[in-house]
């Protein structure tokens, strides 16, 4: 299914830039970087992206505290990701499907409260398999299929797949993986984002975007040690982001990075990687 084809929720849209949070908390205190907010805000961004997985744990008077620091700051959140907590097993013997489809409910539920219209599935911990993953496949797809995407559909909100690099998971690990995985649950709620992060450690062609490109439903962005790219874009992630502009990539855009997260160096980071979105359209 493609961005074009499914589109009450997918219809074109303008590039939209925003922050992932789930690098900026602090765990004991700010468990979703909500403290974060206010400067992502004034860096100029249109949107924040939580972390499910903590926005899910977090008592409902932190819960609406974070409602009201959102709507105070101007932002939307139309995207979340980490979907799972690290220590809940979805893989083998150890998973447990009651619990996966209580604690889906309640994230769900709050993420549908913030507005949050699709979701990336990926965390690590969770997402692993127990052997190759092409050995485990069917079960994959089918927990995609069986319970994590109706979950999704009584909510109207997407389910995201990426890829992550090979040195921190080994069940679902590019671009292409996860396409297949998506196409394979064949479900009308699932579809596919790139990180341009992950694509860039696991030495991923370009080429694979321009593959996928009119599958592709969201992106992440770091350069390959995590950092914003606030000081300058390196050549791979560059060729990355040059070829989003080649395929005419439209929808949101987060940056997912571990630093600087000062407002100047927020606000440099979109600029270069708007420069190179803009002067690929142009060419």
């Amino acid at each position: 299914m493609t961005r074009e084809a499914d589109r009450g929720y997918n219809e074109k849209m303008p590039l939209e830039f925003g922050v992932c949070t789930n690098f900026l908390e602090t765990p004991d205190t700010d468990p979703v970087g909500m403290c974060r907010i206010p400067a992502i805000a004034e860096a100029g961004f249109q949107y924040v992206e939580l972390p499910l997985c903590h926005v899910a744990a977090l008592s409902d008077g932190e819960f609406e505290r974070l409602a009201d620091v959102i709507h105070s700051s101007g932002l939307r959140s139309p995207a979340a990701c980490n979907l799972f907590p690290d220590q809940m097993p979805l893989l083998g013997g150890q998973a447990n499907p009651g619990e996966i489809s209580a604690y889906l409910e309640r994230a769900l539920c709050r993420a549908s409260r913030l507005g949050i219209r699709k979701v990336v599935f990926a965390s690590v911990s969770a997402w692993t398999a127990y052997g190759r993953c092409q050995d485990r496949r069917a079960e994959i797809v089918e927990l995609v299929r069986g319970t994590v995407a109706p979950a999704f559909q009584k909510y109207q909100i997407r389910l995201l797949l990426e890829g992550l690099r090979r040195q921190v998971c080994n069940a679902v690990n590019t671009l292409p993986e996860a396409a297949e995985i998506c196409r394979q649950a064949a479900h009308p709620y699932v579809g596919v984002m790139a990180d341009l992060y992950h694509m860039i450690c696991n030495g991923e062609s370009p080429d694979e975007l321009a593959v996928y490109g009119n599958e592709i439903e969201h992106v992440h962005i770091a350069e390959r040690d995590r950092l914003l790219p606030f000081a300058g874009v390196s050549a791979e992630l560059a060729a990355l982001t040059k070829q989003l502009a080649d395929g005419a990539y439209e929808g949101h855009i987060s940056f997912e990075a571990r630093a600087p997260f000062t407002v100047p160096a927020m606000r440099a980071a979109r600029e270069n990687i708007c420069r190179i979105l803009t002067s690929g359209i142009r060419n």
